[in-house]
């Protein structure tokens, strides 16, 4: 792969989204959905299933509006970890530690960083999850075995972040989620083969393993 810029690879598979807060379609204010009876009883279910995770590893598959492809492997230690390993040729690796997201280049050995409370999956960090309570429920569609619900929240400085999640509908599941940055660029992730309760090494999530934070002690020796 040739040398380009970190900021061309990260345009280039779509990940502004994942680093930055986003604006949802409806960007100049969110309409909330009145919900039916039936409505609810399904919210309740995804919540119950979201914060019944505890650990998911799974293939992931992403494309984005602009063309681009990737795939590799995703782990999740709810409530606040997960891992994006791309297969290569792509260099990037996306870690959530529990507090910071940062987007790593291998090749280049460079790392952007935001908190996670300003990405778009902020909400699946929270302790417990209350689509109808802390969320704005935008859209919702269900039937042929599927769940699709849109979700926007406030964030810093009156950002609104908009995510639209599929779920297998019996069992409830999540399948794949869809962020439109504010360029207008769509990113889709789906999730193959999602294993649950899989035991998770900690050094998955350790930012201080990657190369940019490796630094010599007084001795000269690494640390």
């Amino acid at each position: 792969m040739q040398r380009r810029s970190f900021l061309q690879s990260v345009t280039a598979f779509g990940l502004f989204g994942l680093l930055a807060p986003v604006l949802g379609r409806a960007a100049l204010g969110a309409t909330e959905l009145k919900l039916t009876a039936k409505d609810k009883a399904l919210i309740e279910k995804v919540e119950a299933y979201l914060n019944s995770l505890t650990t998911l590893k799974a293939r992931f598959l992403q494309s984005s509006s602009n063309g681009s492809y990737a795939e590799g492997d995703i782990y999740v230690e709810r409530p606040s970890r997960m891992r994006f390993e791309y297969d290569p040729p792509v260099p990037l690796l996306i870690i959530a530690d529990g507090y910071t997201l940062a987007l790593y280049d291998k090749e280049l050995k460079q790392v952007t960083q935001v908190p996670i409370w300003e990405t778009p999956l902020w909400f699946l960090f929270k302790d417990t999850i209350k689509i109808a309570d802390n969320l704005v429920l935008t859209a919702l569609s269900y039937g042929a075995g599927s769940v699709i619900m849109t979700i926007q929240e406030e964030q810093a400085e009156g950002n609104l972040s908009s995510v639209t999640l599929t779920f297998s509908e019996a069992p409830v599941e999540l399948r794949k989620w869809e962020v439109v940055d504010s360029q207008g660029l769509i990113v889709q992730t789906g999730l193959l083969n999602p294993e649950y309760g899989v035991k998770m090494d900690p050094k998955l999530f350790d930012l201080k393993l990657l190369d940019v934070y490796k630094f010599e002690d007084r001795t000269g020796g690494n640390r």
